[in-house]
């Protein structure tokens, strides 16, 4: 039994992705995304919410002061709890 990948979906391409996702879920196959989830901090960087410096400083405060990595960058000020929340939910696929 082998993985399905699926590509990235674009906004044109919903429904196609979507036919094939069934397709595969009916036959039993594992769904598998042709794209690794990033990690919450580098999505964050790419989205251009934080920089890479401001990334290592929040993980390295929340080694010492624990807790999320989203509290760290708002404890350091990097983000507002409110922005760290959306972009949490927009990672997460919500």
């Amino acid at each position: 039994m082998g993985v399905a990948r699926l590509p990235s979906v674009t906004p044109g391409d919903d429904r196609s992705a979507i036919r094939r996702y069934l397709a595969h879920e009916a036959a039993g196959l594992p769904i598998e995304p042709s794209e690794p989830r990033l990690r919450f901090g580098e999505y964050l960087v790419r989205k251009g919410a934080i920089t890479r410096e401001q990334l290592l400083r929040a993980l390295v405060d929340r080694e010492i002061g624990g807790g999320r990595l989203g509290d760290a960058i708002v404890r350091l000020g990097y983000c507002t709890r409110w922005l760290v929340e959306q972009f949490a939910k927009k990672h997460r696929g919500r």
